[in-house]
């Protein structure tokens, strides 16, 4: 066979196996069902006392059996479980964390939380509270200043468990998160038949030149060309990530300076990072203007950053985030305030009209919370009169899905592969002519 046909044949092939390779790869559990145990077993209608949260990895139909064969020993709902997510399901022991011996080892405890929000010290505060909040409501006589102190009781209640909507029990849920392996692009794979395309119409070019053969490398320009729009869109989209993901980097390593925000009106703005220049851009403007940064969270593409700014910077902030093209909006939660420090200071106010009327144990339980108000009311004042709120969302720009590569193969092969196979059958034609 000579070789420019070899070449047009193996350049048809290279586009029908990139035009058929699926859009991802998945080597983990698919769709998965498992009824409830024992059937029909529904959650008891009451909150336990105890929730342990479970993560298994789950890479393998084997594992996934030997995982629900496990919690098949214990009372659960129904799971359902999704190829290349996992799901999760809750499980409900008796016997506390005990029963949950030699765990698979694809398993592991990530946290025991007591469902009581409160620890031992706390509640002791709580009960006392409540306990001198109930005597000085019997003392009041003024009906709406009344109905305010029992309002702090019914909260106080709640804080303890006393008036939980959901009656207490005893015993454990279980969350087990399971989580399979996720599912792969072959966006590369396709990056890289396309590559073998774009070689062979480059010795199909140069040889089809050489042999002054006009048509035939047309045929094969266009072979270059398709396979050249796929791979310049591959390769400038995997910059660009890497770019933007080393611009996140640099995010990610702010460090927090305070875990408590300030203020009461709240400033949101949305940053886009293309590449490190964006990313010094905010760290820079954090920086410049005494910004605190105080918690950051979510992943390596999008995360939300929590802090604090003076409001006397505030309008020359928004300025330069303005210029910067970046979009802001200001929420105003100023009567959200003012109302709560209304409602400490009358707290406080009937308070100490009562003290008279009081134990000598309510009252010094009392005025240890009037001192608590007070500082608070300061705090409160202070806050929404010099800071202002951040919540940043930092994000990265989208890149094409895998499913988008493969259409874009798709069409880019079908176009290559008519072009070729009419080049072929006229030429044949031709040569029966002759």
């Amino acid at each position: 066979m000579k070789t420019k046909p070899l070449l047009l044949i193996l350049s048809l092939a290279l586009m029908i196996s990139a035009a058929l390779v699926p859009a991802e790869r998945y080597h983990g559990p698919g769709d998965s069902f498992f009824p409830s145990s024992p059937p029909n077993f529904s959650a008891p209608d009451c909150k336990p006392t105890k929730v342990i949260y479970i993560a298994c990895t789950v890479n393998s139909t084997e594992s996934l059996n030997i995982t629900v064969s496990y919690f098949n020993e214990f009372p659960h709902e129904s799971i359902v479980l999704y190829a290349g997510e996992g799901g999760s399901f809750n499980v409900f022991l008796k016997n506390g964390s005990r029963a949950l011996r030699n765990l698979p080892k694809n398993c592991r405890i990530v946290k025991e939380k007591e469902s009581l929000p409160l620890n031992e010290t706390e509640r002791k505060v709580t009960e006392d509270r409540l306990k001198a909040l109930r005597e000085l409501e019997t003392a009041i006589t003024n009906k709406s200043d009344r109905e305010f102190i029992h309002n702090l009781t019914v909260n106080l209640e709640y804080a303890l468990g006393i008036r939980e909507k959901v009656m207490l029990c005893n015993g454990t849920l279980v969350e087990v998160d399971v989580a399979f392996p996720p599912k792969e692009s072959n966006a590369p794979l396709t990056f890289i038949l396309w590559s073998g395309v774009f070689t062979l119409g480059l010795f199909g070019v140069f040889a089809s030149w050489r042999d002054g053969k006009k048509t035939l490398l047309a045929v094969f320009l266009l072979t270059l060309i398709l396979s050249f729009l796929f791979i310049g869109t591959y390769i400038h989209n995997e910059l660009a990530k890497r770019s933007a993901l080393e611009g996140m980097a640099i995010i990610e390593n702010l460090n927090g300076s305070e875990s408590y925000q300030r203020g009461c009106d709240t400033l949101y703005f949305h940053v886009i990072i293309r590449n490190q220049k964006d990313a010094m851009k905010l760290r820079r403007l954090i920086e410049r203007f005494n910004a605190s940064v105080g918690k950051i969270s979510g992943d390596r593409y999008m995360l939300t950053l929590d802090g604090t700014l003076e409001r006397k910077n505030l309008q020359p902030f928004k300025k330069e985030i303005e210029e910067f093209g970046w979009y802001s909006t200001l929420v105003n939660n100023t009567d959200f305030c003012s109302e709560r420090i209304t409602e400490l200071e009358r707290e406080n106010r009937i308070i100490l009209e009562h003290l008279d009327d009081l134990s000598s144990e309510s009252r010094e339980t009392l005025l240890k919370l009037v001192d608590e108000n007070r500082r608070y009311v300061e705090l409160w004042n202070k806050s929404a009169s010099e800071y202002v709120r951040l919540h940043i969302a930092v994000g990265t720009p989208p890149t094409p899905s895998p499913e988008e590569y493969h259409e874009l193969s798709k069409r880019l092969a079908t176009l290559g592969a008519v072009v070729i196979l009419a080049y072929i059958i006229g030429s044949r034609g031709k040569e029966s002519q002759r």
